[in-house]
């Protein structure tokens, strides 16, 4: 894994080499604070979906009974389409929805009947293929080729298993 940086104030190769030791530590370090982190994450995901599953199911087993009783009593509605209680209002609304099948079929024959605005066609520069293009060509297209010579480092984690402190 490469890192880049932006500056440095060292003076020979033994801190360069020293500051790849302590930075490939701190890595090790921050991958195990991460790792507790998740673990840490997964557990209160988990605690909180047990906490939350009764609520969710005495939710849904309202939620149900209100539908269906409302459905057996909809002549109370009368010609209105809502019924305010005390605690809130229940209502009926006309819900339409496209169901589509096969969603590939559906766009090819979209298009083989010319109802190309009923798609979501999403573009974007493609960065790689545009790399094979001529800095002329770029600029004509509002673009331009940058080119730098980025440092970077890799720390030879192997060396550090001994330095590892839990």
């Amino acid at each position: 894994m490469r890192k880049r940086v932006a500056a440095s104030k060292l003076k020979s190769w033994d801190e360069v080499d020293d500051c790849l030791k302590f930075v490939g530590l701190i890595d090790l370090k921050l991958q195990q604070i991460e790792g507790e982190l998740n673990i840490a994450v997964i557990s209160a995901k988990e605690a909180a979906a047990k906490a939350a599953a009764p609520l969710i199911e005495k939710k849904e087993l309202l939620e149900l009974a209100m539908k269906e009783y409302a459905e057996e009593h909809r002549e109370d509605f009368g010609d209105r389409k809502s019924r305010a209680l005390t605690f809130g209002t229940v209502s009926f609304r006309v819900s339409t929805r496209i169901l589509i099948t096969n969603a590939k079929k559906c766009v090819e024959q979209l298009k083989a009947l010319g109802l190309r605005k009923y798609l979501i066609i999403k573009e974007s520069p493609n960065k790689d293929e545009m790399a094979a293009l001529d800095d002329a060509t770029l600029a004509k297209v509002g673009a331009k080729r940058k080119t730098e010579d980025a440092f970077g480092y890799e720390v030879d984690f192997e060396k550090l298993k001994g330095e590892v402190t839990a």
